[in-house]
């Protein structure tokens, strides 16, 4: 479709929208700031064009984190670059003909987009826009574009499967372990994916992946950055004390961490960069310019552009508000060089206090935590099972989620359980714990014991173990059972009671999909897995009473069960990562 420049929604009463003609005013002078040239007629055309179409969202559009219909950035660097973005709003059909036409004048690849175009346009959409595109401008090049993609469009607990599926399909069949094991670390209630951004014009695929890091300190936003290729250890620390923001928790507006994969399968991301929300922790615009250019100038980047920039799309004094830059970001490109860039978006209200954080709510019921891992964050969300089940089975990989889950779960949960038990004061609660430790030595016969049975089934799997096992290969199991340690051993017992429940849930969950793997293969005859043919249905019946349990925790212990369930699932899921990145990251050069 053809973007409509005389679309209605942006009619004025001379005929010109207040939007364009505001934003037209402010480009021009950026680009002025800049001293782009020529390039501003071409970026003053596109930005018409692209906010005069049918496909922007227009004044009335809602937003997010701050994101107006559009906004300006600068990009301060050897060579200064100017980016737009702005919100479009279509089906993903639409948006893949605005993008073709687009490219029939512009250095774009549409084909990247409608690559990952069923993955972002489900049939029922969810999440907060329906895309952004990004154009980017500097002196001698021509106009650089990216689309910004929301990864929560089926639902919050599935953009991570969103987010590796789109990473695979560009090549970056690595990638996914590093997001789950730094960028997104502490859980979704914390580090919360927000967006996906795709290279159009780049001569290979470049895939970037935003995380809002909420509560966070320097140490979290550094352990997060440390895993890119051209990380400096005191980055983080030197670019947060430049703005004069690197002391305690940022518990307002949270900062976001970039991970950008442009090269090799992406093991480790090439470059990441950090996007501090700076309008949240000022009194002021004022003060804002002022720490942007101590940052700047400890990092030896020319802050000249940047204050032209300012002086061009401010309306009146800076120190009468904040509001006018938004976010501050910092990151190196390959070749090791800072860069440190603005954002300016378009004012939708006067300038005055930022506005607050989201914040995830807290469960308000036991019910609602069992839902939670029933329905919600279902450990069958994980990108490595949906991965192993888009694929042939591979036995080789069965072997390491097996090895590994006997390392943690099958030989230690017995005594857990057990020692769960002692510690329960309620009659009724250490009833059920001690009839799930029943069931998991066998119900009175030895034989028959779990343990027992999950070695048995390790040496049907013989033929397909790897020829070296050592640390590397057993990472997860040991990774798993310091998070066990800190749940189902926690002093409080609700915490331990908490684990119990996700825990029972998530085992049915997984010992489902792992029988449903078995009888999809004939390698081996599923006859011989007794005991995933064993939990498959005994599960059920476990995750019911750690449901029972979880009714049966005092009001007191609420926040501590809850704890424990959040824990626990969190240790899980950190075993499917690690699983992963031992089936498709490859064993590391010794």
């Amino acid at each position: 479709m053809t973007p409509n420049v005389q679309a209605k929604h942006l009619q004025g009463a001379e005929g010109t929208s207040p939007i364009l003609q505001s934003g037209s005013e402010k480009l021009r002078g950026l680009c002025e700031a800049l001293a782009l040239g020529e390039q501003t007629e071409h970026a003053l055309a596109l930005f018409t064009r692209l906010v005069s179409s049918d496909h922007h969202t227009g004044e009335a559009a809602g937003t997010t984190e701050g994101f107006a219909p559009y906004e300006f950035a600068l990009v301060a660097a050897a060579t200064p670059e100017l980016r737009l973005v702005v919100e479009l709003a279509g089906s993903g059909a639409q948006i893949a003909a605005m993008l073709r036409d687009l490219a029939q004048n512009e250095q774009l690849d549409p084909g990247r987009f409608e690559k990952v175009q069923d993955l972002f346009f489900p049939e029922k959409r969810r999440g907060a826009f329906a895309a952004r595109i990004g154009v980017s401008f500097a002196a001698g090049r021509k106009p650089t574009f990216e689309v910004y993609l929301d990864p929560s469009v089926a639902g919050r607990t599935r953009a991570p499967l969103l987010i590796e599926r789109s990473l695979v399909r560009f090549g970056f069949t690595a990638a996914w372990p590093c997001i789950g094991q730094r960028l997104t670390l502490r859980g979704p209630d914390e580090d919360e994916l927000k967006y996906v951004a795709i290279d159009l014009s780049s001569a290979a695929p470049i895939v970037k992946v935003y995380a809002r890091q909420l509560h966070s300190t320097v140490a979290v936003l550094d352990a997060a950055a440390s895993v890119g290729l051209s990380y400096r250890p005191n980055d983080v620390a030197g670019f947060l004390n430049g703005l004069s923001v690197g002391q305690g928790s940022f518990d307002g507006l949270a900062p976001m961490v970039c991970y950008e994969f442009s090269k090799g399968p992406g093991a480790r991301p090439n470059t990441v960069g950090l996007e501090f929300p700076i309008c949240g922790y000022a009194t002021h615009d004022a003060a804002i310019e002022q720490r942007v250019l101590a940052s700047m100038n400890g990092y030896g980047v020319s802050g000249a552009p940047y204050s032209r920039a300012v002086a061009a799309v401010a309306e009146g004094p800076l120190a009468a508000g904040v509001g006018l830059q938004s976010y501050v970001a910092f990151a190196r490109d390959d070749a090791g060089n800072p860069t440190v860039a603005v954002r300016f978006p378009m004012q939708l209200s006067p300038r005055g206090k930022a506005p607050d954080p989201d914040q995830v709510a807290p469960p308000s019921g036991v019910m609602e935590v069992v839902d939670r891992y029933e329905q919600w964050d279902a450990i069958t969300n994980h990108p490595f099972l949906h991965r192993l089940r888009s694929e042939p089975v591979n036995l080789h990989h069965i072997w390491y989620i097996l090895a590994n889950f006997q390392g943690s779960i099958s030989k230690t949960f017995s005594q857990r359980l057990a020692l769960i038990a002692s510690r329960c004061d309620d009659a009724q609660t250490r009833y059920i714990v001690t009839d799930l430790l029943y069931d998991e030595m066998g119900s009175g016969d030895f034989k028959i014991a779990h343990v027992n049975l999950f070695a048995n089934m390790m040496k049907v799997m013989e033929p397909w173990k790897p020829a070296v096992i050592d640390d590397w290969t057993l990472k997860a199991a040991e990774r798993f059972n310091g998070s066990m340690d800190v749940t189902y051993s926690n002093p409080d017992v609700n915490v331990a009671l908490g684990a119990i429940v996700s825990g029972e849930i998530f085992g049915k969950q997984f010992d489902q999909f792992l029988g449903d793997e078995i009888r999809r293969q004939n390698d081996v005859d599923p006859a011989l897995f007794v005991w995933v043919t064993l939990h498959e249905s005994l599960e059920v019946t476990h995750a019911g009473e750690g449901a029972d349990i979880a009714r049966l925790v005092p009001p007191e212990g609420f926040e501590a069960m809850t704890r424990g369930a959040y824990g626990l699932a969190l240790g899980a899921w950190g075993f499917l990562t690690d699983c992963y990145e031992l089936c498709y990251g490859g064993r590391p050069p010794s």
